[in-house]
């Protein structure tokens, strides 16, 4: 077979075919580009946020926050009492229930139970024994790896002393007269008086028992207290 090719003038036949050839190329990379879709491309950080369309940038700098606690309240509870609803609040924790343990320094603390709102509040209800030392304790809440403390968070404090009655309410106005004063938190009681005297003689019978002597005193109604050393 023959083929005939006619130059034109200033074209040779080598330069036909090289522009024949870039003409199928250019064609072939314009259908390409024509023909593809473009893919939608989403970015997520590792807890699956999505992050797409965020700027990223590289001059930042990242400061991670430890978990803490920033409050317990109430903040403090006596010897011997039982604080039913001490709320506990979180900065950057993950308080989970079931899993999150609180704890106090020292001892004398009971922990009856711990009820988790969400990550950063949870409840709790707490015993002090009465033998528990006076002093600031350091909050803990540990979740897993995660610790957050409130150092000197809580403080128990010494039991104040109750009186809720009493054996007689009348004696002679000479004293003598044995009286048995119920009430609370008597352990470590350093005086008792009648009005502003006070009582004769008293013996501690046990946390919630006092007995004591009346002192002599003007005809009249007085007050029975009984304070404790601090």
């Amino acid at each position: 077979m023959h083929h005939s090719f006619n130059s034109q003038p200033g074209f040779s036949l080598s330069r036909m075919f090289r522009f024949q050839a870039i003409g199928r190329f250019l064609t072939a990379c314009c259908l390409l580009m024509a023909s593809s879709a473009w893919a939608a491309v989403t970015t997520t950080d590792i807890a699956g946020n999505n992050l797409t369309g965020v700027p990223y940038d590289l001059g930042a700098t990242y400061i991670y926050a430890p978990p803490s606690l920033a409050s317990v309240a109430p903040t403090s509870g006596a010897q011997g009492a039982t604080v039913a609803s001490l709320a506990i609040v979180g900065t950057n924790t993950n308080f989970v229930q079931g899993t999150s343990v609180l704890t106090f320094s020292g001892t004398g603390i009971t922990v009856n139970s711990l009820t988790v709102t969400d990550g950063t509040h949870a409840t709790a209800s707490i015993t002090i024994s009465g033998a528990a030392a006076a002093t600031a304790r350091d909050v803990t809440v540990t979740t897993g790896a995660e610790v957050a403390v409130l150092t000197a968070g809580f403080t128990v404090s010494v039991a104040v002393p109750t009186v809720t009655s009493i054996s007689t309410s009348s004696g002679p106005t000479a004293g003598g007269t044995s009286v048995v004063i119920t009430g609370t938190n008597f352990t470590g009681a350093t005086a008792v008086k009648f009005g502003a005297t006070n009582a004769a003689t008293f013996t501690v019978n046990s946390a919630t028992s006092i007995t004591a002597t009346s002192p002599a005193g003007s005809a009249g109604t007085v007050d029975i207290t009984v304070t404790s050393a601090l």
